[in-house]
């Protein structure tokens, strides 16, 4: 059932962008079409063709503005997304009768190349305008699995027909989302974005039907609705009726509410990102009288150094330090004025049996199905927030992810240690890193279905999540992220400490 049954397709063209305002929402078809329906009503009030209708026009996303142009106090001003190069963002002063576009924005490079903005999005809380581009691959013909998103400050409207530069851009960012971007929607700091295409499309990778919520101030994916079992239609666009997220379809259309097709984002808890410190090893190889990770550089533990890291990403939510009893006064001073819950789990026999022991501890303390589980070697106290920010984004996308490095040298194989058997193509070589993150329910789940033999055996986290069946997106590591295993890896450390280049 729909809220509202509306069709999608009008004048023979697909449905796109989708505004709402007061009771009305203002619900666009590609070229510029223009249909204003009364949700109170339940009818058209009104139909036309916008100020920028042209064949180019494909009018993907709508939003309305802050500011009511001169003489309209029914409707502020309309944001229309041109979505086709040259990419310009149509502001029109809408009626329910008539519309005419009163300013253009466009991003441009420095040479005045037009840049890629797919959805041109208004939040009008905080008066920013969003640029929200799905990236394209270096031959510009095949979409990525990236989308961009660009934080602008939002023009006024006396400033007439505006140029966005580089030097407008207040923040951007990247996220892992294969699916097809649709329109979106910003509400409360989270943007709401509709991606996929239309049942029949099952083939392509990018066509899975969903709403992807994004958290704008931690910049990241926070929750995917996924909308593949409930709805056959294309999500178009999404935007607010009150506090009732509405979503507009293409094909034979309808507006779902939140009273109905899509009640369940009302109940979904959002996700938790939990970051786990291994701080169980001895680090034999360091030749120190004391584990590596409790080593003083620049006075101060290499432990505290990898929290400080975590906690400065603004990602984590809660930190559980895998250590030893003992050690527990130790970094105390460490963690105490720490602003998020710290826990302290028991090591293992293993390194596996030690995350086992992470991931029973989180859920004692009510960690859910969908929380992200970050695990972190305590020694690689050089991470950084971007490094951390992908490995998220790549395991909420999926069920798990690793940071990874492409194999500069080549690797060869030999069965018998003496000759070459095999010499695997370089480019399909990875070296593994940490952090690794897991979705809690899975991954706890893999571990409670094995044997603690079977758990003693596994020699990676990521690897042990493969071959269990999950799917591992492999994000982006750095040559900085470096473990400190011997003596001359503690002394690059100590160096760049010591340069103040943390």
């Amino acid at each position: 059932m729909v809220a509202y049954s509306i069709s999608g397709t009008y004048e023979k063209q697909s449905a796109q962008g989708m505004a709402v305002w007061d009771n009305y929402a203002v619900l666009l078809n590609d070229q510029g079409f223009c249909r204003i329906y009364s949700l109170d009503r339940k009818e058209l009030a009104g139909s036309y063709r916008l100020g920028s209708f042209h064949k180019n026009n494909h009018a993907n996303c709508a939003s309305f503005g802050v500011e009511y142009p001169e003489g309209n106090m029914t409707f502020p001003a309309l944001y229309v997304s041109e979505c086709r190069r040259p990419y310009r963002c149509f502001v029109e002063n809408v009626n329910l009768d008539s519309a005419k576009v009163i300013q253009t924005l466009q991003y441009q490079a420095a040479g005045g190349e037009a840049q890629v903005v797919h959805d041109w999005i208004v939040d009008r809380e905080e008066r920013k305008l969003y640029g929200v581009s799905r990236l394209l691959v270096p031959d510009g013909n095949k979409a990525s699995d990236s989308l961009r998103i660009i934080r602008f400050p939002l023009p006024l409207l006396s400033d007439g027909n505006v140029t966005l530069t580089a030097k407008d851009v207040e923040e951007q960012f990247h996220i892992y989302l294969p699916n097809l971007l649709q329109g979106g929607s910003i509400r409360k700091g989270i943007l709401y974005l509709p991606v996929g295409l239309h049942t029949g499309n099952e083939h392509r990778k990018d066509a899975e039907r969903a709403i992807v919520m994004v958290n704008l101030k931690r910049q990241q994916v926070t929750h995917i609705l996924n909308l593949q079992e409930k709805l056959m239609n294309e999500p178009e666009d999404v935007d607010f009726h009150g506090k009732h997220l509405l979503l507009f379809c293409g094909q034979t259309g309808g507006i779902y509410g939140s009273n109905t097709k899509i009640q369940i984002i009302k109940k979904h808890k959002i996700y938790m990102n939990i970051a786990v410190i291994l701080s169980g090893g001895i680090g034999s190889r360091m030749g120190s009288n004391i584990p590596k990770q409790y080593i003083m550089v620049a006075g101060r533990p290499i432990i505290s150094y990898c929290i400080d890291k975590f906690v400065q990403s603004n990602e984590i939510d809660a930190l559980v330090i895998a250590l030893d009893k003992q050690w527990i006064d130790f970094i105390q001073p460490y963690v105490v004025m720490l602003q998020l819950p710290v826990y302290y789990a028991e090591p293992g026999e293993t390194r596996q049996h030690t995350i086992y022991n992470a991931l029973k501890l989180i859920r004692s303390h009510g960690g859910v199905d969908d929380d992200v589980v970050i695990i972190h070697d305590s020694v690689r106290p050089l991470v950084s927030s971007q490094v951390i920010h992908d490995c998220i984004c790549g395991c909420i996308a999926n069920d798990a992810a690793i940071a990874t490095i492409s194999v500069k040298d080549t690797i060869y194989m030999s069965a018998e240690g003496n000759c070459i058997t095999d010499v695997p193509k370089r480019s399909t070589l990875h070296a593994g890193q940490t952090p690794e993150a897991f979705k809690l329910g899975k991954y706890l789940k893999i571990h409670e279905e094995r044997s603690y033999e079977e758990i003693a055996a596994v020699t990676g986290g990521a690897e042990f999540a493969f071959r269990c069946g999950m799917k591992v997106f492999l994000s982006k590591g750095e040559e900085i992220n470096f473990k400190l295993t011997t003596p001359e890896d503690l002394e690059r450390f100590e160096q760049i400490v010591n340069s103040n280049q943390l």
